[in-house]
């Protein structure tokens, strides 16, 4: 049996303030979103967006400093796979 799980996160990933998060950033988003994914069962995905309600130093460290901690820190949009 084959299984999918996805993990991804939009380029730029804030629309207001697109060059605040650079392409790599987003990318260890992306990866960070793809274990949450693994973690929570097979066949799922998780994706993390911006959140433009959030204060833009505050969630620029979160991503910055520990990108798997985004998913719990209500900085970031989350969705994912019922």
């Amino acid at each position: 049996s084959v299984t999918c799980s996805i993990g991804f996160a939009p380029y730029p990933f804030l629309c207001g303030h697109p060059q605040a998060v650079g392409w790599k950033e987003v990318l260890a988003l992306a990866d960070a979103a793809l274990y949450a994914a693994k973690n929570s069962g097979r066949n799922s995905w998780v994706g993390f967006t911006g959140n433009d309600q959030a204060e833009l130093g505050s969630m620029l460290a979160v991503l910055r400093a520990a990108p798997e901690t985004a998913l719990h820190s209500g900085v970031v949009g989350v969705s994912r796979s019922p």
